[in-house]
């Protein structure tokens, strides 16, 4: 009698796919997942991906590709396979055309942003919410850049300007003799001028006290304003005063104090009186001179900065000098 015996071989191992987030929202975001469950073979199924996890499911994990390998007790396998995807990381690039001048608000500011899921919203430290800003004037500019996913860049710029304003040299103020006149020259030489006067030279001649202003506007359209001030003075010097020696004014310009030198022939009393631009005098002191010669401090740290005129009196003559003060 022939025995026959029934060999029943197990279940092949198959692995089937639960569920998968196979995108993240942003470029190097670790939000991925997947879940696979496994069945068939002999006895205990056991998992392991590629990441070495050796659980039926991998989350937190970012873009790559991903496979689970399930072994039975016999060494029966079966290998699954899937891809996380990312979108390119979201930049922002930020081309500039500088402003013409320092102060002409004409800069322009173009964001390029790439990468990231579109459409983009733009946010920048102006309020604007455009991908470009225009009118600018010179200074540091910042962007937000938002993609669909709510991913971020940010970017930030300088807006210089491509041409100087005019410079213009005047002195604080001009002294102007009895009789005579000053001229200004407001330099910049191929601009255009407009002057507090009316006139439209570089330079103008004036026979008057006050204050004169420029504007100076270069080919370019930069502009730059200045002003001056003239004075009347009676321009005597140390010789018309009869003294036989001089008066020194130090420092000039100053920030307080300005200190007097008297060096002359002779023993007598000098008294001088401070004036302000307008002519109001501010303060007065008398001094007294030994073998010719003495020294005063004159303290205007309480006054306004500014021109003011200093008037020595000598047996009845005068002499002013001009001081400024910073």
């Amino acid at each position: 009698m022939i025995a026959i015996d029934t060999i029943v071989a197990p279940e092949v191992v198959m692995i089937s796919l639960v569920s998968i987030i196979d995108s993240v929202l942003c470029f190097g975001d670790e939000t991925g997942e997947i879940v696979l469950t496994a069945e068939g073979g002999l006895g205990q199924l056991d998992f392991l991906w590629s990441n070495s996890s050796i659980d039926t499911l991998i989350s937190g994990v970012g873009a790559g590709v991903y496979s689970a390998t399930v072994t039975d007790q016999n060494g029966c396998t079966d290998i699954y396979t899937d891809t996380i995807y990312s979108p390119d990381q979201l930049t922002v690039q930020l081309i500039i055309a500088d402003a013409t001048c320092n102060d002409s608000g004409d800069g322009v500011i173009d964001a390029n942003a790439s990468g990231g899921t579109s459409p983009f919203l733009y946010s920048w430290s102006n309020s604007e919410t455009t991908n470009q800003i225009n009118a600018l004037d010179t200074g540091l500019y910042f962007i937000t850049v938002t993609d669909n996913n709510g991913c971020v860049a940010e970017a930030n710029g300088s807006v210089d300007f491509t041409n100087p304003d005019p410079t213009i040299l005047f002195d604080s103020a001009y002294a102007l003799c009895a009789g005579g006149e000053v001229s200004l020259d407001a330099q910049n030489s191929g601009s255009t001028f407009n002057w507090s006067t009316g006139e439209t030279t570089q330079i103008i001649n004036v026979t008057a006290t006050g204050t004169y202003s420029v504007e100076v506007t270069s080919a370019d359209g930069c502009s730059s304003e200045a002003q001056t001030e003239v004075y009347e003075d009676d321009c005597l010097g140390v010789d018309e005063l009869g003294l036989n020696g001089s008066i020194q004014l130090y420092p000039n310009p100053t920030r307080g104090f300005v200190n007097v030198v008297f060096d002359v022939v002779g023993s007598r009393q000098i008294n001088y009186t401070v004036f302000s631009i307008e002519g109001r005098p501010i303060l007065n002191d008398q001094v007294n001179l030994t073998n010719g010669r003495a020294q005063a401090e004159i303290d205007l740290n309480n006054s306004s900065a500014g021109v003011y005129f200093i008037t020595f009196e000598i047996d009845g003559k005068t002499q002013t000098q001009r001081i400024i003060l910073e």
